[in-house]
């Protein structure tokens, strides 16, 4: 199945923002073709200020902040109206005030999408922000499937 019609959105932990665009033209980039060039500019905007990063509309990422630029990165998952996200340790590297803040953010789009969404990590207070259910692996294996309380309490 080519990658355009799967309906999956990916953010990586390095984020994998292009850096020669724009905030702007990197939230537009997966948009649907089929709709105008007004159309996708418009979901973008509306994107980046549901994420609470429309300032950065037109720079580019070597001059956003970590935040700023995870912002970009989940604002440009979330524009192309997945079926799934996955998040592969896209906090990792955020201060703890910030990466509350932007968990309470995806839990809320997530819960008024009714979108689900697949976060890989190792920290317990993310998966109990983001999750409700929670998988647990051990070198590649399952040792665990639950809630998320019952699976940290393992």
């Amino acid at each position: 199945m080519p990658v355009h019609t799967r309906g999956i959105a990916l953010v990586f932990q390095s984020l994998a923002l292009f850096p020669h665009l724009t905030a702007i033209q990197n939230v537009e980039y997966g948009i649907d073709r089929s709709l105008s060039n007004g159309d996708r500019r418009q979901c973008a905007l509306q994107m980046l200020e549901r994420m609470k990063v429309p300032h950065v509309g037109d720079r580019r990422p070597a001059t956003f902040s970590g935040g700023e630029a995870q912002r970009v990165a989940l604002a440009r998952a979330f524009a192309i109206s997945p079926r799934l996200v996955l998040l592969d340790e896209p906090f990792s590297a955020m201060d703890r005030t910030l990466r509350q803040s932007l968990l309470a953010d995806v839990r809320a789009y997530a819960d008024e999408s009714k979108l689900p969404i697949l976060h890989v990590t190792h920290h317990r207070n993310e998966a109990r922000a983001v999750g409700d259910r929670a998988i647990l692996l051990d070198a590649g294996r399952i040792t665990g499937v639950g809630t998320v309380d019952e699976m940290i309490r393992m």
